[in-house]
């Protein structure tokens, strides 16, 4: 298996996790779109990075959640309800990202980060609907990019909660978190199935995520909005040029 000459790099994959969880909470995300073009700019195959990726999103999801529900900032209705569609695109995502060659995964990987960078720069400009047919149907799409991508999904989420269904920032970004966990979860056991998962690569990056989520849930509340915007777009933008400047170099 890839990661088995890394054994002694642990501590480098937890530290991975942990900067992706911690952004990743600032931003409402479950940090794959930091875990999955490291990984794959590392060198690691595109699909075992993306499964490992997913597993660390699972980390996010489960780190600091509990203080946000506490201070009632996750709307677990709303996110139950956009979940059970967006598990179906990840389920399906899952089945067919296996089945694509790496390269295909690695720019998938880059087109929704630019995606999307684009999606949260134009949000300020967005009059919310509130049209929750809408939010299925882009939900749906937000499981199918994490699961052949990695990323978690909450880079759609967020935009959706926000403007399209009107929640408040801390709304939204608590409610991502809660939801990018299960749709990673789900999304995973396509991977499994087909035996493209890598145990030692995976759970040090969880179990940083997990630390870094954690350490930053505390911090959230007092972002602010724009900010936030601005962190997220140049995040997406950059590692977005990076992964296909890679991709192509190296394909």
């Amino acid at each position: 298996m890839w990661c088995l000459g890394l054994v002694p790099y642990l501590p480098v994959l937890v530290l991975i996790g942990f900067i992706a969880g911690f952004i990743g909470t600032f931003l409402g995300i479950g940090g794959g779109s930091v875990v999955s073009p490291t990984l794959v700019l590392l060198g690691v195959e595109p699909h075992l990075a993306v499964s490992a990726s997913l597993t660390a999103v699972l980390g996010t999801g489960l780190g600091g959640l509990v203080r946000f529900l506490r201070r009632g900032l996750v709307r677990v209705r709303v996110g139950l309800v956009l979940e059970s569609v967006t598990i179906v695109g990840a389920v399906l995502g899952g089945f067919v990202a296996v089945r694509l060659p790496g390269s295909y995964v690695a720019l998938a990987i880059s087109c929704a980060l630019a995606l999307a960078g684009t999606v949260i720069v134009l949000q300020p400009r967005l009059r919310p609907p509130r049209s929750l047919k809408l939010a299925l149907l882009i939900s749906m799409f937000a499981g199918f990019l994490s699961a052949t991508t990695g990323i978690g999904g909450g880079v759609i989420k967020v935009p959706i909660l926000i403007a399209v269904l009107g929640l408040s920032v801390k709304e939204a970004l608590a409610t991502s978190k809660m939801m990018v966990g299960i749709t990673a979860a789900f999304g995973l056991t396509s991977y499994v199935a087909h035996g493209v998962y890598d145990v030692l690569l995976a759970l040090p990056l969880a179990a940083g995520t997990y630390l870094g989520a954690s350490t930053a849930a505390r911090f959230v509340i007092r972002l602010e909005e724009r900010k936030l915007r601005a962190i997220a777009a140049l995040l997406y933008y950059s590692m977005s040029i990076l992964t296909a400047v890679r991709t192509v170099l190296f394909s």
